[in-house]
């Protein structure tokens, strides 16, 4: 539909083309519009947008109102609790990896608020996996690198626009895909409202 100055037009196709001009059926369409309430509920949707960044029991609320239980987290990463098990090469790797994966939950239930693809949803995940095991693999060859709390290890390994080069890597597109998360989490992690220390 095309909407005129004054009149309401429509197209229509001749035998030279499609051109505009007014129908007679949308004339009267200004007249048959009905008023309604308008209603306003500002104040609610703020209170949400207010309490979005606090985790409430077993569900959070996002910036954009979407809610993420930890059903959700737990169904697009069902073993992330184990991953500081799967991680590990003696007993003291244990604690670092726990501490890794609670510095993950957050960017990870970021990841699911914001609608991706499940490919790319994917793909983060396993990527977060590999800088976990990067991670721990970093603190056995480096063991002074202990003495220094896990986020700031974190933050400087991801903070120079990449992430470690990966131990075993197939190619050069797994690594550019590996280096993106890092990035994504370097900002979500660098930012004010999220940072872990």
């Amino acid at each position: 539909m095309i909407i005129g100055r004054s009149w309401l037009l429509t197209t229509r196709a001749n035998a030279f083309g499609a051109f505009a001009r007014p129908h007679i059926d949308l004339d009267g369409l200004g007249f048959c519009a009905q008023m309604r309430l308008v209603v306003n509920k500002t104040g609610e949707t703020l209170a949400v947008v207010k309490e979005g960044d606090q985790l409430h029991g077993r569900t959070k609320v996002t910036k954009s109102g979407a809610i993420i239980s930890a059903q959700d987290l737990n169904a697009y990463c069902p073993d992330l609790e184990e991953w500081p098990e799967r991680w590990q090469g003696d007993e003291r790797d244990l604690p670092p990896g726990q501490q890794i994966v609670e510095l993950f939950k957050p960017f990870l239930i970021h990841l699911l608020s914001l609608n991706l693809s499940s490919k790319t949803l994917r793909k983060h995940r396993d990527n977060l996996w590999l800088l976990g095991g990067e991670l721990i693999r970093d603190l056995q060859m480096r063991p002074k690198l202990r003495k220094q709390p896990i986020a700031t290890y974190l933050l400087s390994v991801i903070g120079n626009d990449e992430g470690p080069l990966l131990y075993d890597c197939d190619s050069e597109a797994d690594q550019r895909a590996f280096d993106s998360t890092c990035r994504k989490l370097h900002r979500f992690l660098s930012d004010a409202n999220n940072n872990p220390r």
